[in-house]
This record gives C-alpha cells, structure tokens and sequence, in this order.
C-alpha cells in the first residue's frame, strides 16, 4: 500500500501534466493506430470572431440575410472590432447532389447567384466566408452529408473561395473494421482526420471547425453534467486536425416561448472550463455561438455575462443573433476593445476557475502577455443580488508584506460598467476586490500593477485545483494521516480552500497554497 505522500505526490504529478503541459497526451487511452496526422497550417492564433445564423435562424435562411447582415456589420463597427467571418450553416444545399459530377448544388431558390458569388461578396467588404458540411451521409438537417467526398467537397468549398469549414457529426454509422470499441470514437477519429486530410491537400488555407466532442459529451438531466472517458479521449485528438472544435450540447436556439436560455449558457460554460489543458494558440474549445439579441430568453445581465466568460475563456466569439436588432447598449460591449483584447490575447491562455462557492458563485483568472495586467471575471451563479468579495490572493498576488512593506499599488479597472479604481494592497490574504452583482451577472476586471516592484506582479499561473469530472474542488485535509502529512481530496465545503501558483520562468517550481 502507497503511503499518504505518495498518493501526493501521483496526484500532483497529475495535476501538473494536465494544467502545465497542454500538449501532453496520456498514455494508456488504448487509442488505434492512425495515419500520419497532417502538417497543420498555423491559422486561428487568436479566437476565431464572426457570425453564423444557426441559432437564430436555423433553416431559416437565404441569400439577402447574409448579404445584409454583412453590410450591417461593416456600418456598425463590427468588422473592425475583429468579427471578420460570416459562416452559413445547414441547408444550403439540394436534397441531392449532381447526378454527373457528384458535387453538391446549391439551393438556387434560397441563393440565387451561387456560393461562389457569396464569398466574392464577403471578401470585397474584408470577411472570410465561412461554409457548413457533415461528416456523415447525411447533414442534421437531412441534406447531402461529405461521407465518400470529402476530397470531392472540400476543392468544391476551395474553388468558391471558403476560408472556413464547419464540420458536424450527424449520420455517422460505426466503422466495424477499426479496432473494438463500444462508442463511434475510433470512426469519428477517422472521418475527422480523413477531412483534415482533404483540407490540407488544397493550396487554399481553410481553417476547420470540428464538432466531434459534442457527440461524445453525455449531457445527462437538468445540470448535473456527465462526460465520460471518450469525451476526454476525442480531445487528445481533435486539436491535431483542425483549430477549434465544438465541445458540448449546441446552445438553446432562438424561440419566442418565454423560456431561460441562461441554462444552456451554464451548460456550456461548465464544459468548457474543463478543458483548459487542450487550448493553446490554433488550438480553441469552442463554447458555441455568443446569443446577445432580441429574444427575451436571456436578460441584459445574462447576455453580458455569456459574452464576458466567453472573453476571458478565450472561447471563439462567434455571433448568431439578427444584428440588425441588436442595441446601443449590446454592440457597446460586443465590440469594446478592452474585452475583446482579453479574448485575443496572443498567449491564448484559457481562463480558469480561481475559486468557486459552487451555488453561488466562480472566480476565473486569465494571465495575459503583458505580464503587469491580469484579467478576472466574477460570476453570480445566484437568482438574487449577491455581495461577492475576491482576496487579490486568489487571482495570483502573493507578495508576502514582509518583502514589499509599502505595499503595492493596483489598478482595478471592471470592464461592462469601464469604472476604475486606485487600491493600495499591504496584504493580499487579507485584502479584496468587492462587486455587487445583479442575478447571473458577471464582472470583468482588468487589473494592471501600478508599482514598479516583480514581488507585486501576480504568479503564473494560478487557480483553483478540481476534478474535471465533477467539478469538485480538491482541498488539503490532514484528518486521516499523520500529524503534518497533507492529503488532497474532492472537497464537501461550499468553498475551495486550495490556491495553486506557478512562479514565471520556474516551470518545475509550484506551490499549492491553503488559504485562511
């Protein structure tokens, strides 16, 4: 029997591959031998930003909605706030391909003048157009899906210009000739290699969107999520054909029915925050679409907090919503350059969960590449207004008072509301950053050290140290072992009690902190 350190010490061992070597890939998946995996381009170094109609519009689309959305957005400034590629989703095909060729024919009835024509249009006003295919025999919405053309398919998209391809998964059958398997993990590995394959064999750069996880994600009822081993195992894979990939259930799409999106957006966001380990420049977990808009399913507070976790996850910032509708106060926050500046940051560091109150409340910290700034977000999980305070602790200050006795300056600037404060911190254990928030709002904090000192820059990285499967906080407990030996287990408390911290240029040297 493994005596309570070394149980520490496999455990951090652990911990230490999945948060600090993103690329690290386990072992003992038992995954088939594949081909050699493509030469990736480097293409998406920052989130991909843009629009797609799925969620608002579904099927319900045509030629003059992506011409005018377009328009809508060079006049209005979303263009050049970084939302550069309009994609067009499902159904815009025939029911059949060419009965010659092979080839897929566009819906003229919907699109008149032709993808081709539609991507010319999209380039002349700076975008890059985005197309939807399936890896399947058939699309989600029953149309002709790529299975058997994928090379076919992809020169099509490449000779209409398309710089972006989304993938989905509907209609894929098992593939009895791979390796054993009780799930379609080893045939999605195949398909979605074999079209990155057909991606890479063009000149044309398509950056490829793939929605693999998502069919491996195990949603059980109401929210209490349930991932399992596959789920996991597609993620070792999935970054090495494409740049981003769908992860978990689609977002609730547009309805007039008086219905909460907002659990859909929590849905979707705790996937997410599990996934930190895989994401890296090129490399993005894609939440789905931002849903700002008309629909009364999300309050203003809601909206801006699914944009604002979105930011600091470096999740792809990808709009479905009728622009046109949009208001003063939304495309304020959706184009203002401070967040977007987060999201984009060049280091593609996914915010992570700093500290959690479970019901109540997550803090998540984003370090950034300007290494004096750190980027915060406080969530209120709670149907009511709730007081949340944050010890500049847990985003990563642990100057001790005895090195900096004068204290360190800060900075604090939140982002929704752009109001900005000066703090003077002598004790980072003891002192906090306070928020009044409305239900299911999030604030976005900027912090920029002011004093000249290193001690005063926060740690790199930091957070809090919990089970993706769960979600539960491991926390240090000495109970059941011998005076002084820490034990790490899921924890029970409402709160997270561990701080982990990573000092800059030490990879091998971290420490894991209790806090008070």
């Amino acid at each position: 029997m493994r005596s309570p350190l070394s149980h520490i010490l496999l455990l951090w061992q652990s911990i230490r591959q999945s948060y600090f070597s993103p690329n690290a890939v386990p072992t003992d998946l038992g995954l088939p031998t594949f081909a050699s995996r493509p030469t990736i381009q480097p293409l998406s170094l920052t989130p991909p930003m843009g629009f797609n109609n799925w969620a608002r519009y579904e099927c319900n689309l045509d030629q003059a909605l992506f011409t005018d959305t377009a328009d809508w957005m060079v006049t209005h400034g979303l263009l050049k706030a970084g939302y550069d590629t309009v994609t067009v989703d499902d159904c815009w095909m025939t029911m059949d391909r060419d009965p010659v060729s092979q080839n897929l024919v566009v819906n003229t009835t919907l699109f008149p003048q032709g993808m081709l024509w539609l991507g010319k249009y999209f380039h002349e006003r700076g975008f890059k157009f985005g197309i939807y295919q399936d890896a399947g025999y058939k699309t989600c919405g029953g149309y002709p899906g790529s299975l058997g053309h994928y090379e076919r398919d992809v020169a099509q998209f490449a000779g209409w210009e398309v710089d972006y391809i989304k993938l989905d998964g509907c209609y894929i059958n098992k593939n009895e000739s791979l390796p054993e398997s009780p799930t379609l993990e080893p045939t999605f590995r195949q398909l979605y290699q074999g079209f990155g394959l057909a991606i890479q064999s063009q000149s044309r750069p398509m950056v490829y969107s793939e929605s693999a996880p998502a069919y491996f994600a195990g949603l059980s009822a109401g929210t209490g999520d349930r991932v399992g081993r596959d789920w996991y195992k597609v993620h070792t894979w999935i970054g090495q054909y494409g740049q981003l990939w769908r992860h978990s259930t689609d977002i609730s799409v547009y309805k007039k029915d008086g219905k909460s999106r907002w659990p859909s957006v929590m849905t979707n966001y705790r996937f997410n925050i599990r996934l930190a380990r895989f994401q890296k420049p090129g490399n993005w977990n894609d939440p789905d679409f931002i849903i700002t808009g008309d629909d009364e399913g999300l309050t203003i507070e809601e909206q801006k907090s699914q944009f604002g976790l979105w930011s600091i996850m470096a999740s792809p910032l990808i709009l479905s919503t009728n622009v046109k509708a949009l208001r003063t106060e939304q495309i304020a926050y959706l184009t203002n350059p401070e967040i977007i500046a987060i999201n984009q940051d060049p280091l593609g560091i996914q915010g992570r969960i700093a500290w959690r109150t479970y019901e109540d409340s997550d803090v998540l910290v984003k370090p950034l590449q300007n290494v004096s700034i750190r980027a915060a977000a406080v969530l209120n999980k709670k149907h009511t207004v709730s007081t949340i305070s944050v010890p500049f602790s847990r985003l990563g200050y642990t100057f001790l008072p005895s090195i900096v006795p004068t204290g360190c300056e800060y900075l604090v600037r939140e982002l929704f509301s752009q109001s900005e404060e000066t703090l003077k911190v002598f004790n980072p254990r003891n002192e906090s950053i306070t928020t009044v928030l409305r239900p299911h709002a999030t604030a976005l904090f900027k912090i920029t050290t002011l004093t000249n000192q290193a001690a005063c820059r926060p740690t790199f990285p930091t957070g809090a140290i919990y089970l993706t499967s769960s979600l539960l906080c491991m926390d240090v407990f000495n109970s059941e072992t011998a005076p002084g030996t820490p034990i790490l287990r899921p924890s029970t408390l409402r709160e997270s009690t561990n701080l982990y911290r990573r000092r800059l240029g030490r990879p091998q040297d971290v420490a894991l902190d209790q806090d008070p």
